[in-house]
């Protein structure tokens, strides 16, 4: 897991210039598609010690062949993966990618039979083989490092 407590103040100018470039040069969902840790969550950037920094691991998929997206969150190491927190899209529910502003617009559901929470805009601002950086309309700025394709979801 990485642990930059330093990302705690990327600067809101870096930001700023990521997302006025978006438009002219989006990312591509080639550059999303694949499976990716959390690493800094503006959601969490206010609570003292954490200031952004992710203490579990949450796992993203992004599946743009499958329109498919799976949010695990391991909370306890050794805790078995089926009794860890799991959010997925099922048959029915919205994925919907816009290539001209790299907006996904996607909801979860803990199963299949739960009623489906509303959908969510993710809009991303960087990508490179490696990272991804995010806006999420519900928990604000988040950094994501590609998990090697050994890692099964």
């Amino acid at each position: 897991q990485v642990c930059n407590r330093e990302l705690a103040a990327i600067p809101e100018e870096l930001v700023q210039a990521l997302e006025d470039r978006r438009l002219s040069n989006p990312v591509r969902k080639e550059q999303v598609q694949g499976v990716w840790e959390l690493v800094y969550s503006a959601a969490i950037q206010k609570v003292p010690l954490l200031q952004g920094y992710m203490p579990v691991e949450e796992h993203i998929v992004f599946d743009f062949d499958k329109q498919f997206v799976s949010l695990e969150t391991t909370l306890i190491r050794g805790v078995p993966r089926g009794l860890q927190p799991r959010f997925k899209i099922y048959p029915g529910d919205t994925f919907d990618w816009d290539a001209k502003t790299a907006e996904l617009l996607f909801n979860l559901r803990t199963k299949e039979d739960a009623d489906p929470k509303e959908p969510k805009t993710w809009t991303f601002l960087y990508g490179d083989e490696d990272y991804l950086l995010a806006r999420s309309g519900l928990s604000g700025l988040n950094l994501m490092k590609r998990v090697p394709p050994a890692w099964e979801f």
